[in-house]
């Protein structure tokens, strides 16, 4: 008993010196030491049996939790996959895993265990042979499909038909549905193009930073009439639809800069959830300030700050695919606990024994 009043007097003269704890974001991370194919995870997307499917720099990786199957390129193999650099993933209606390479597109058909590559032609006899950066629903029955050389290509699985929309660039960084079935897609060359959905040009906003030099335009999310975009290496911005105006919401400066950002995805019903190559950040939408939840000096944060995706899977857990690290899990909070991790900051805890 003696020896529980004390550790209750321990945790109770460490709360002034730790002060007011955030929220606990600690991640599970999934790396190469646990059976990952490749440290460089590009894109993560959950089917409708629940399997996670890792893009990385060297494979396919399908996870069922403890689990890894990968997929490699298989020169003998016919069915295999024909490109081991993965940059982007979709699942079909019909369950099947879209695969963009750095070469085109595969389409794992989970019921054989095979792919085959996707050589539908445009009218012009075009296929896609570039990097396929972004692939995602479209109203109807349209697939979108993003490319760093090709432009934007767009599917109708109805009629088995493909077309290619290369009006604004060759290179398109992001695509995004609204629920009312508008299209937003980003651009190198510094657009945002919003499409109505039987496919029109409905506006276009160009980012010209100065006459010689064009900034390219990232991840983007619309929500409320609002665009959240990330400018290059310039930060983030916000577009009200409404009245055309763009307003610099941080920018890649100062001691909490926000850089290169590369997903955007709704956190709460006021947050969004951001992805730089400097760390993962928390945005209110109503108030535009931000604030960094990763913590370098944190064994319990994220195994790398340079982050390439953001996905919320079926039970609400994040996963977050880095650069370098791997994809790191942060589970749906189900009961709130204070952490108070050691640190080499002020007024902190300093060592991990109580």
């Amino acid at each position: 008993m003696r020896n529980c009043y004390y550790l209750l007097l321990c945790i109770v003269c460490l709360l002034p010196v730790a002060g007011i704890a955030s929220p606990d974001f600690s991640f599970i991370k999934y790396e190469v030491d646990n059976g990952l194919s490749h440290n460089t995870v590009r894109c993560v997307i959950q089917d409708k049996t629940g399997f996670m499917w890792f893009g990385t720099g060297d494979g396919l990786n399908r996870f069922d939790g403890i689990n890894y199957k990968i997929f490699h390129n298989d020169q003998q193999d016919t069915t295999s996959l024909r490109n081991n650099s993965i940059h982007s993933l979709y699942e079909d209606r019909e369950g099947k895993i879209w695969v963009g390479t750095e070469k085109g597109i595969d389409i794992y058909d989970p019921q054989t265990g095979k792919f085959t590559p996707f050589r539908t032609q445009t009218p012009d006899e075009v296929i896609i042979s570039s990097c396929v950066s972004v692939i995602t629903t479209g109203p109807e029955h349209q697939i979108w499909i993003g490319t760093q050389g090709q432009g934007l290509l767009i599917y109708d699985s109805e009629t088995q038909t493909l077309r290619q929309d290369s009006r604004l660039t060759s290179i398109v960084n992001s695509i995004f549905k609204t629920p009312n079935g508008k299209m937003y897609i980003s651009t190198q060359s510094g657009e945002i193009a919003e499409f109505a959905p039987e496919q029109t040009l409905v506006y276009q906003l160009s980012k010209v930073v100065d006459e010689t030099r064009i900034t390219e335009l990232t991840a983007l999310y619309s929500c409320d009439d609002r665009i959240w975009y990330g400018e290059g290496g310039r930060g983030l911005h916000m577009l009200n639809l409404s009245n055309r105006q763009d307003r610099l919401l941080a920018s890649a400066t100062g001691n909490y800069s926000i850089t290169y950002v590369r997903k955007i995805i709704p956190y709460s019903e006021q947050q969004l959830m951001i992805g730089t190559d400097n760390g993962l950040y928390l945005l209110n939408t109503n108030t535009a300030s931000y604030h960094r939840i990763d913590d370098i000096t944190d064994p319990q944060s994220l195994s790398d700050q340079s982050i390439l995706d953001i996905y919320r899977d079926n039970e609400g857990g994040i996963w977050i695919a880095t650069q370098y690290g791997g994809v790191n899990y942060l589970p749906r909070p189900l009961k709130h606990f204070d952490r108070y991790a050691p640190s080499y900051r002020a007024h902190t805890i300093q060592g991990k024994v109580i």
